[in-house]
C-alpha cells in the first residue's frame, strides 16, 4: 500500500490475484496490456493505463468472493455489488459478466459469478430477490451470506474453518503449502509503537503464544461450523 500526503491509499499490485489471462499464473501489468484489456490515459500521464470494464469486473469479482466472501467484516461485499451496478450500463451486465467470466474461471465457479452479477442487477433495480429462477436464488442465497455474515458471529466464526480450508488447498496445488503454514505460524511484525520500541522479549513472548492462539481459533471455528452445519 502507498499513501498520498493528502491521505489517499493505493494498493500497488505487481500481479492481478485471481485474474488469468496465461494459464500459468496471475496476470502481470504486461498480460493485461498485450490482452487489450486497459487503455492509456494519456489525460493523466505518459505510460499510464485504465482498466477496462471487463478487467474491472473481473477484479471487483475476484476481491469480493475469492478474497473476502468468507471473512465478511474485512471488506463490505455489498460495496462490490454497488461498484459492479455502477460499472454496468443499463442492460449491458450479462455482456460484461461474459467478458468477466474467463479471466476468473479458475477463481471462481460460474454460480457464484452469476449470482453476485445477478444481485448487482436486482438491487440496483430497486428489488429484492425471490426464488422464481436460479438466478433468483443464488442471488438471495449471496445476500443471505453477506447479511448473516455481519451479524450473526456464530456463522462468521464458522467461516473460517472454509476460509482456511480453501486456502490450504490453493497452497497445495501451487506447491507452497509448506510455506504458507509457516507464514501463517510466523506473527507479522508489528507496526512500532510510540515512544520508546516495544522490549525484544515481549515480541518473542507474543510469537511463543501465538500458535496456540491460531490454534483456539479453529478450534472455536470448526465447533461453530459443526453446529452451524446441524441446525441446516
Amino acid at each position: 500500500p502507498l499513501t498520498a500526503p493528502e491521505g489517499l491509499s493505493v494498493d500497488l499490485h505487481y500481479r492481478l490475484r485471481g485474474v488469468r489471462v496465461a494459464a500459468q499464473s496471475w496476470a502481470t501489468a504486461d498480460e493485461l496490456l498485450a490482452a487489450g484489456l486497459c487503455r492509456p490515459l494519456a489525460e493523466l500521464s505518459d505510460g499510464a493505463w485504465m482498466p477496462r470494464p471487463p478487467l474491472l469486473a473481473a477484479h471487483l469479482a475476484v476481491h469480493a468472493i475469492e478474497q473476502h466472501g468468507q471473512r465478511p467484516t474485512t471488506y463490505p461485499l455489498l460495496r462490490a455489488v454497488a461498484d459492479l451496478a455502477d460499472l454496468s450500463a443499463a442492460g449491458e451486465e450479462r455482456p460484461l459478466e461474459e467478458a468477466a467470466r474467463p479471466l476468473v474461471r479458475e477463481s471462481l465457479s460460474d454460480d457464484e459469478l452469476r449470482a453476485l452479477f445477478s444481485l448487482a442487477r436486482i438491487l440496483a433495480a430497486g428489488e429484492l430477490p425471490s426464488s422464481r429462477d436460479s438466478d433468483q436464488q443464488g442471488a438471495e442465497l449471496l445476500l443471505r451470506h453477506i447479511l448473516t455474515g455481519v451479524l450473526d458471529p456464530g456463522y462468521r466464526r464458522s467461516l473460517r474453518v472454509d476460509h482456511t480450508a480453501g486456502r490450504l488447498r490453493q497452497a497445495r496445488q501451487e506447491r507452497r503449502l509448506v510455506r504458507y503454514i509457516a507464514d501463517k505460524l510466523v506473527m507479522p511484525a508489528g507496526r512500532p509503537e510510540a515512544g520508546e520500541p516495544a522490549p525484544r522479549w515481549r515480541a518473542f513472548g507474543r510469537q511463543l503464544v501465538h500458535p496456540f492462539q491460531l490454534g483456539g481459533r479453529l478450534i472455536s471455528a470448526t465447533a461453530a461450523r459443526l453446529r452451524r452445519s446441524l441446525t441446516r
